[in-house]
């Protein structure tokens, strides 16, 4: 069959595009595995780098590519495509237009939700839906899709990359791999005060916070309340001398590889996302690694994962997240173990995007 994954969005390439998306998951390693089987899929993408349609392999992932200048450009590659399934990453952004264009065509739809799940117009057309939990298929159905058109399917770790390394040293108590900054929905800033009341270490790989620590003895949640945050990161390039958070260490996105060694470097996973939350890969890739899990009350899809890997779970304050911490780090840890028992391996996607492609051969 030719199968089609679709991001009608900009994505983040390695800085030589022939290596393919940056971001290495187990939906990528999936498609290349299908690849690898027989099946012709390939990965579309927006990229306004290229000035033409752009078609490589990618040697670090085995994945086919076929870049597009423009949303508009890929759109119209539908109609000729040849598709039998034309899989689709969903957005919270509209992509009506996609959608479209995918319905106008005689390929089965797939859509898969690694964002905050919100309508298009089209929706109720499409022919399958992949989400990363439960609940997230209960929310599709109060939208009125059939249930049996819903399929759980959540990114998890490459198990291959990420494992428990018992020969290097910890360095940090907790970690919480997160891009973005304070005031986010991933609530760093909740981790960095829990992590202040619990009396222990964090790292953020990932992050980007003020590079100073307030002036005044106040708690960090005051001093988040006050908008101006540039003017920290300012006086802090001027001053070097003040310290950073000092129990916090901030370290740049890490590629797969250093991203597991960071993880054998620390303790337990800390996760204060919110209910924006869709798909925390993080959980499976620390669990992978056999560190415990704390993650807040409010996140569905963390408890959803938490609660399967025998992990803990607070409510979205300091005081209690600090005392899950602790908890944690006094409790024997067999995540990995979990994982496997609850067949969240490698290869979860893989298996139910076989299943469909059975389903769906002549």
């Amino acid at each position: 069959m030719k199968l089609v994954f679709v991001w009608h969005w900009e994505k983040r390439f390695f800085p030589n595009k022939n290596d393919g998306f940056y971001a290495e998951d187990t939906l990528i390693k999936t498609i290349a595995r299908l690849r690898e089987e027989g099946e012709d899929s390939v990965i579309w993408a927006v990229c306004g780098d290229v000035a033409d349609e752009t078609e490589f392999v990618s040697k670090r992932q085995g994945v086919a590519y076929k870049l597009f200048p423009s949303r508009e450009r890929l759109i119209g590659a539908f109609a000729g495509s040849g598709a039998d399934v034309i899989f689709m990453n969903h957005n919270p952004a509209a992509y009506d237009d996609v959608l479209n264009a995918a319905i106008n065509t005689s390929a089965k739809t797939v859509v898969y939700f690694s964002a905050p799940i919100v309508g298009c117009e089209n929706f109720q057309h499409i022919d399958c839906y992949l989400v990363h939990h439960d609940c997230h298929a209960q929310l599709l159905e109060g939208m009125g899709i059939p249930s049996d058109r819903i399929q759980v399917a959540p990114k998890t770790a490459d198990m291959d990359v990420f494992h428990p390394d018992t020969n290097v040293q910890k360095r940090w108590t907790c970690i919480y791999p997160a891009r973005g900054g304070f005031g986010y929905w991933k609530r760093l800033e909740l981790a960095v005060e829990a992590c202040r009341v619990a009396g222990v270490t964090l790292v953020l790989p990932g992050a980007e916070v003020p590079r100073c620590a307030p002036l005044s003895p106040q708690p960090i949640q005051s001093f988040l309340a006050y908008k101006a945050h540039w003017f920290w990161k300012r006086l802090a390039w001027r001053l070097p001398f003040l310290s950073l958070y000092p129990w916090v260490t901030i370290l740049p996105w890490q590629s797969p590889d250093e991203m597991a060694a960071c993880y054998n470097r620390a303790s337990c996973l800390l996760i204060t996302s919110n209910e924006a939350e869709m798909g925390p890969r993080v959980i499976p890739e620390a669990a992978a690694c056999n560190l415990p899990i704390v993650c807040c009350s409010d996140s569905p899809a963390c408890v959803s994962h938490t609660r399967r890997l025998g992990g803990f779970i607070a409510d979205p304050s300091p005081k209690a997240l600090a005392d899950c911490i602790h908890e944690a780090l006094s409790k024997p840890c067999r995540s990995r173990a979990a994982l496997l028992e609850e067949k969240l391996d490698t290869w979860v996607i893989y298996r139910v995007l076989m299943g469909l492609i059975k389903q769906w051969t002549p």
